[in-house]
């Protein structure tokens, strides 16, 4: 498979012990891990969901589900890091051959992953939009109630997003900005 791929791809070990270096490239590594953390926006749902939900109960189940996360998320770059050293891709899946069976098979499980979250993503979404277009005009906040309107809103959200989902061919842009931009609002500014 080492053919397959380009030599940007390849693995690449460092000269020096960079796996430990804190420098401006490393502010893609804070980006991705505040996107990867960012489950605020569906906070107040999961807790009114949470079977017996208190604070306390809350707040196991999460750091018992964001450890699980750490651990695997640093498993997976120290595994990437280690493999390609400094040509690791920020989308690791890249650095592997298409021929590559095990490899395919993890990228359409990410597919799955993608699909499978985007409800959940895209609900917080929704309710967040609804809400700041209730709060822009409180006159007319019931017009939003009605579910023909959140449906239009949806399809046009929807519309958006699939548009951007077709131009933008690198996901790593994609958290990057989504990771320095919304990253500290949503875990710091934006109210539950």
């Amino acid at each position: 498979f080492f053919a397959d791929l380009s030599p940007t791809l390849r693995p690449q070990a460092p000269l020096d012990s960079h796996m430990l270096g804190f420098g401006m490239p490393s502010l893609s590594l804070v980006n991705g891990l505040a996107l990867a953390f960012i489950s605020h926006y569906n906070g107040c749902k999961y807790y009114r969901e949470l079977e017996g939900h208190t604070p306390a109960r809350l707040s196991k189940c999460t750091a018992f589900a964001m450890g699980i996360c750490v651990v695997v998320f640093g498993a997976t770059m120290w595994a990437g890091f280690h493999t390609f050293g400094t040509n690791a891709d920020s989308v690791i899946l890249k650095n592997y051959s298409e021929h590559d069976t095990l490899a395919n098979v993890a990228r359409v499980g990410m597919g799955l992953s993608i699909v499978a979250s985007f409800p959940l993503m895209f609900s917080g979404l929704r309710e967040a939009v609804v809400t700041l277009l209730k709060s822009a005009d409180p006159m007319k906040s019931a017009d939003w109630d009605l579910v023909w309107k959140q449906d239009a809103l949806s399809l046009f959200m929807l519309a958006i997003l699939t548009g951007l989902a077709l131009v933008i061919q690198d996901a790593g842009v994609v958290v990057g900005l989504v990771g320095a931009i919304c990253g500290s609002a949503v875990n710091y500014m934006v109210p539950c």
